[in-house]
């Protein structure tokens, strides 16, 4: 029996929530503004970057990019004159699936950014 290791999701949400705040204050620079309402605005983005990024990791978590990578690749060697390694079937044999865990936090932690600057902007600002 493997033995999860328990930190896996924490140090995932301290990463997301980090990036957050680096998006944040990203898109307050470049509003050049420090306002509350340039605050909301950056945290809105980045609320909904996390959300886009989760449904990009689901996707890819089912192999829908397996497709798109494998083609580009047997492209961009045949102009080399050489051919995959492997078959699109023997690689998505090989695909390890991703957990779970992953794509669900950023998409809760999206959902409770977002959540968190409406209340914040409806509070302040009505």
């Amino acid at each position: 029996m493997k033995k999860k290791k328990p930190y896996k999701l924490l140090i995932a949400i301290i990463i997301e929530y980090f990036s957050v705040a680096v998006v944040t204050v990203l898109v307050m620079l470049y509003q050049n503004s420090f306002g509350l309402r340039s605050f909301i605005n950056g945290i809105q983005v980045a609320g909904a970057l996390l959300f886009v990024i989760g449904w990009f990791v689901f996707i890819n978590h089912h192999g829908l990019f397996d497709v798109v990578f494998y083609g580009v690749g047997a492209f961009l060697k045949s102009f080399v004159g050489k051919k995959m390694d492997k078959s699109l079937f023997e690689i998505r044999a090989a695909r390890k699936p991703m957990p779970k865990y992953l794509f669900i936090s950023m998409w809760v932690n999206a959902i409770l950014i977002i959540g968190a600057s409406y209340i914040i902007y409806f509070y302040y600002f009505s």
